[in-house]
């Protein structure tokens, strides 16, 4: 077929992927890089029901099994309800990658050359905000003195007021309605234990 007008036409080269590899450790990151041999997965994936399924049955059985009862339920809303409250907080808590994409055999990958980030943190989301002089990324009625390099968000829907920073550097803040997050940039990873310390207290779970 051939590609939408305007659009230059393109060739797609396939490889059968010998191994998924997640998240390898710095070192063997950038051994893998530097051998040229090897791809960076932008975790893009396309499957069909059959193959996922069968990788569920194989590999994580009890989350297969779950999957099987919300199936049964499907166009039972109620009932539905019922399983999901019950299977989904006791299912165990992985991605796909470590789920079924280390063990899978039957992985093609498809070659491509394009910028790629994933937006997976907030210090990743600043690298898409447009700066102002002092470097600081932000998307709030904010205004400072002597701030630089600060990542800000406002997140509110009810009353947006300004916020306003005296000499913070290399920080991240976000408001929303009900929390207020401060963080350092080289912290960022830890919001995640933030967040599991909000789940552990009851007062404060009602948050994530």
């Amino acid at each position: 077929m051939p590609p939408p007008q305007g659009v230059k036409s393109y060739k797609t080269t396939f490889f059968k992927a010998e191994r998924f590899v997640e998240k390898p450790f710095y070192e063997k990151a950038k051994e893998y890089v530097a051998s040229g041999q090897y791809r960076w997965n932008a975790g893009m994936f396309i499957w069909s029901f059959v193959t996922i399924t069968q990788g569920l049955e194989k590999h994580q059985p009890e989350m297969s099994q779950a999957g099987q009862r919300w199936f049964k339920a499907a166009g039972q809303p109620a009932k539905l309800a019922r399983v999901l409250v019950k299977d989904y907080p006791n299912l165990k808590k992985i991605s796909i990658d470590y789920a079924l994409m280390e063990h899978a055999q039957n992985v093609v990958v498809a070659d491509g050359s394009f910028e790629w980030d994933d937006v997976g943190s907030w210090t990743a989301l600043g690298r898409h905000l447009k700066q102002d002089s002092a470097g600081n990324a932000a998307i709030a009625d904010f205004i400072h003195v002597d701030a630089a390099r600060n990542i800000v968000y406002d997140a509110r829907k009810k009353t947006r007021t300004p916020i306003a920073i005296v000499g913070l550097r290399d920080s991240i803040v976000v408001q929303t309605d009900d929390a207020t997050l401060v963080a350092h940039k080289s912290q960022a990873q830890k919001v995640k234990e933030l967040v599991q310390k909000l789940a552990e207290d009851k007062r404060l779970k009602k948050l994530i």
